[in-house]
């Protein structure tokens, strides 16, 4: 989805993973914010759960953290 004004562009990404392994999903969130000054990425990662007690087993944060390299990897930085 991207959505644009004369002076801001916004990119919003969504992407699932499904691990076979042990049947849970992960759900990862991008939205891109470019503007006149400057380029922002927010990462959102969510699910990962699965069994009786939902427990994600880090599945969605390594998920956030593959995207967080991915960015570093193309100029951004953390603030």
């Amino acid at each position: 989805m991207c959505r644009l004004d004369d002076h801001t562009t916004v990119i919003l990404l969504v992407f699932e993973k499904y691990f076979m392994r042990n049947g849970s999903y992960a759900g990862l969130t991008i939205q891109l914010i470019e503007n006149e000054k400057m380029q922002t990425a927010n990462i959102i990662a969510s699910a990962g759960g699965e069994g009786i007690f939902n427990i994600s087993w880090g599945a969605n944060s390594d998920f956030a953290y593959m995207a967080e390299n991915i960015l570093r990897n193309n100029g951004f930085y953390t603030e």
